[in-house]
């Protein structure tokens, strides 16, 4: 089935993480501008406000599974400055907030360098939903030529021995730029087994991450950065400032984080977040019954997990706001603060023994989702030659 129809519900578009594939199914997370689950976490007091902090994690012959933060980010999983880009302004065919312009794609080759965009500069939507790049077909017939592509084939894929040596730079309107290395960029051809696991399916070719769609007509193709650009960059949506942010991306494996993740609040009038800041923070005052979600983006059926735990602690909380209406006096209540306004301090660390979650060092409740229980297999896979599109935040 289409996860392009899938996903769609009442015209609500919903933006889906990872999955593991499992007999034709699917998890996912609607993490949209008007997401039902953000709007959940935040009413129950589990969260600080709606934004989120995402690194996609690493699907190569290595893999690492990636991180999710509701209401902050991971400041350890952050290299550099943070570049702020404006949500979508909604010039593509499909919605898509996370809209940026790509004005350069180059791809390297030891001696030699090939601009790959035209004269007109490429508007794409960053999708954690799909993992390669889906390029217009003027730059897909570029890097088949550049790369000595042999139409004989199927998609970009190539024999071991001629395997494409070059990396590729996308550098975005503002200056933005990202280098792709090639053991991300080529890899020896994966997909799904006969048990749905993520795995090598011919070691005698190569194939790139790239969505070979060289005869398509350019009118109906939507460019996208899927997962192995978030693999290189770190990724907040701020939706209640407005914003999104990018930043170069620590990589490795989870442990490498830092030992607390911030938090995001809703931002007061005067906030004015430039290009190079990191987006607005807030500590937290550990008297509040309120956290931080934090968990694996590939590691399991996450979606499900977190919806239980959800519906288990905003039940706890109705019974302990109506305990509290029974013993807080009248003139109390008005000197309630809202959680997202809350100054707050950090507290003792957070120990964890499973390899799958992040560590924290902050009082309030953590709420984790665990990690891919095959270490060895790497959830995200589909059908690598489809070019599945979710194309959507909403």
């Amino acid at each position: 089935m289409n996860p392009e129809t899938t996903t769609r519900q009442n015209g609500d578009r919903k933006r889906k993480l990872k999955y593991i594939p499992s007999n034709g199914t699917q998890s996912g997370l609607p993490l949209g501008q008007n997401s039902s689950f953000l709007a959940a976490v935040t009413e129950a007091n589990v969260a600080p406000s709606k934004a989120w902090g995402l690194w996609a994690g690493d699907r190569s012959l290595s893999p690492i599974d990636g991180a999710l933060t509701i209401g902050g980010y991971d400041p350890g999983r952050v290299a550099g400055n943070f570049a702020t880009f404006p949500l979508g302004t909604w010039t593509l065919q499909q919605p898509c907030p996370l809209q940026v312009t790509v004005i350069s794609i180059m791809y390297n080759q030891p001696n030699e360098t090939f601009e790959l965009l035209s004269s007109e500069n490429m508007v794409a939507c960053i999708e954690p939903f799909q993992d390669r790049f889906t390029f217009t077909p003027d730059v897909v017939n570029k890097v088949a030529n550049v790369t000595s592509y042999d139409s004989s084939y199927r998609g970009l894929t190539y024999p071991v021995a001629q395997a494409p040596d070059g990396n590729m730079t996308i550098t975005l309107e503002n200056n933005y730029t990202t280098v792709i290395s090639n053991s991300k960029f080529v890899a020896l051809e994966r997909g799904s087994d006969q048990f749905g696991h993520f795995q090598i399916t011919n070691s005698s070719v190569v194939e790139t991450e790239i969505v070979y769609n060289a005869q398509s007509d350019p009118s109906t193709v939507q460019p996208i950065l899927g997962g192995i650009f978030l693999t290189f960059n770190y990724l907040v949506v701020d939706y209640e400032s407005d914003h999104f942010q990018l930043a170069p991306a620590v990589q490795g494996n989870q442990h490498t984080g830092s030992q607390a993740v911030k938090a995001i609040c809703t931002p007061t009038p005067t906030s004015n977040p430039s290009s190079s800041s990191s987006p607005p923070l807030s500590s937290w005052n550990k008297s509040r019954k309120t956290g931080i979600i934090v968990g694996g983006t590939v590691g399991g059926v996450a979606g499900l997990a977190i919806m239980g735990v959800l519906v288990l602690l905003f039940r706890r909380h109705r019974q302990q706001q109506r305990v509290q209406e029974l013993t807080i006096e009248p003139s109390d209540r008005g000197a309630q603060l809202s959680p997202r306004l809350l100054s707050v301090t950090p507290s003792e660390k957070v120990a964890h023994s499973s390899p799958s979650e992040l560590p924290l060092s902050l009082a309030p409740a953590v709420h984790e989702m665990p990690g891919n229980p095959r270490s060895g297999l790497h959830p995200r896979a589909v059908d690598r030659h489809s070019g599945t599109v979710g194309g959507s935040v909403s």
